[in-house]
């Protein structure tokens, strides 16, 4: 059943994939394959089920003949002790077709068990601290020598990385896919904790801190915008439920989302699909943004989150934030270098390790894949300048 269970779901929220590739058919096959196993389950186990019934019925009613039969040829016809022997026969019978319904119960619910039961024995991977600090911290953040890898990993995804960025300046993060930028950032607000060195929020290390505190001085806004079924409003609501309709405009203004939701005939009232499927990808990337900034968060990181806009629209956000977010501390991964070259320090990643960290001229000169990232994107100085 979890098998076909698990077919489905993966069909389902890949459909439009499964669309443009032609693939109905091969699906179709695996759901088959899935559903005819569950099927030759059920039968077997049916038909055990309906030859142990009758088995013991007919074990219980050949005692009960054989009771009567003795009784009526040993010559001593007691009938009051061999009706109450026969009803202690039937109540045996009874309980053992009890019993049989309960193995057949107790049978799928110890597969069940065992899942659960993995959940219930894995332990926690992150321990809140006995005696939490209880300042908010600001937005200075540092790596002191990082490492981390993933449970069941041989490799690292991070290698004694350190760096430091002071409290209201932008901090971009470039390199090519699969350097480590999305784990690094998954650190700062400790959806991970590192298995080497130590990550530093306000100065103080993410462990010594209570974990929801920390994670309110913190506006995330993932590679992959998440919207949630209700309106506009509830959505930007999540980032400040007590936000009014003046902070909802001006976090929408600073995303420069404000331009398509006024566009909307009912504004911040528009109901959104499951997932915001009415609205386009870089409509949804400006409402995570602004739920973000909506909550004035001491560390802003930003993970991608610009993809799907255009250069001149994603310039507009950029400046908007920087005058919104006074302050605040930026992190903007990006997989453009003109996105990050204006930045006040860039952090090049190559591999999990750090191979700069800078400004845009100081990497120019010292870091090798900075420029290879460069002239891959822009070109040459001189084509540059032309």
């Amino acid at each position: 059943l979890d098998r076909l269970n698990s077919v489905s779901r993966e069909f389902l929220t890949s459909i439009r994939v499964v669309k443009a590739f032609g693939r109905e058919d091969y699906e179709t096959g695996r759901f088959g394959t899935a559903a005819e196993e569950l099927a030759a389950s059920g039968i077997s186990a049916t038909r055990v089920t309906a030859v142990f019934g009758p088995l013991i019925n007919l074990t219980v009613n050949i005692g009960i003949v054989v009771l009567l039969w003795l009784g009526g040829t040993g010559g001593h016809q007691d009938v009051g002790k061999l009706m109450a022997s026969v009803n202690y026969m039937t109540q045996v019978l009874f309980a053992l077709s009890m019993v049989s319904n309960i193995l057949n119960t107790m049978v799928r619910a110890t597969a069940s068990a065992e899942r659960v039961q993995e959940v219930l024995s894995e332990k926690a991977a992150m321990c809140e601290p006995e005696i939490p600090t209880a300042e908010k911290p600001d937005g200075r953040v540092a790596f002191e020598n990082v490492s981390f890898s993933y449970i069941h990993s041989p490799e690292k995804s991070l290698d004694n990385v350190s760096f430091c960025v002071e409290s209201g300046q932008v901090l971009g993060i470039i390199g090519a896919t699969g350097s480590g930028k999305s784990t690094l950032v998954s650190l700062i607000p400790r959806f991970y904790d590192v298995t080497g060195g130590r990550v530093l929020v306000g100065g103080r290390d993410v462990r010594s801190q209570k974990t929801s505190q920390h994670r309110e001085a913190i506006g995330m806004v993932p590679q992959k915008s998440l919207l949630f079924s209700g309106t506009i409003r509830d959505n930007l609501k999540w980032g400040d439920p007590e936000a009014d309709d003046k902070a909802l405009d001006a976090a929408a203004h600073a995303a420069c989302a404000d331009e398509f939701i006024n566009g909307f005939s009912k504004g911040y009232d528009t109901v959104l699909g499951q997932g915001g499927v009415n609205l386009s990808g870089g409509q949804k990337q400006r409402l995570s943004i602004a739920r973000a900034l909506i909550r004035h968060p001491a560390i802003l990181v930003m993970d991608d989150s610009t993809s799907a806009l255009d250069a001149t629209t994603e310039a507009a956000v950029m400046t908007r934030i920087r005058e919104y977010a006074r302050g605040t501390t930026v992190i903007l991964i990006s997989q453009r270098i003109a996105s990050v070259m204006r930045a006040d320090k860039i952090l090049c990643m190559d591999e999990g390790r750090v191979s700069g960290f800078g400004t845009h001229e100081a990497l120019m000169a010292e870091s090798p894949v900075y420029r290879e990232i460069y002239k891959s994107q822009i070109g040459d100085d001189e084509h540059a300048s032309r």
